[in-house]
C-alpha cells in the first residue's frame, strides 16, 4: 500500500484525484463495517419493549440517510478500485 494511503479515512478517499489509483481495501471494509454498525443499532431500536423511549422519525430518517451515504461511498471506492 502506498504510504500516502496509510492513515486515510474513507471520507478522505471519496474525492479521487486524477492519476491516483490503488485505494486500500481497508477503506471499503471500514465503510462496510460502519454501515453494518449503524444498521445494527437501528434494528435494536425496533426490538425495544413497547414502553421504551423510541427515536423520532427524524432520527430514524437520519440514520437511514447515513447508511445511504455510506453505500454511495462504498460504490465510489469499489468502482475506482476496479478501474485502477
Amino acid at each position: 500500500m502506498p504510504a500516502s494511503f496509510a492513515h486515510e479515512l474513507p471520507e478522505t478517499l471519496l474525492i479521487i484525484p486524477a492519476g491516483r489509483t490503488g485505494h486500500p481495501i481497508d477503506a471499503i471494509t471500514a465503510a462496510c463495517t460502519r454501515a453494518e454498525a449503524v444498521l445494527d443499532m437501528l434494528m435494536l431500536h425496533f426490538r425495544l419493549p413497547a414502553e421504551a423511549e423510541r427515536l423520532s422519525e427524524t432520527q430514524v430518517s437520519n440514520v437511514l440517510w447515513d447508511v445511504q451515504g455510506t453505500l454511495g461511498l462504498i460504490r465510489t471506492l469499489a468502482l475506482h478500485q476496479s478501474a485502477a
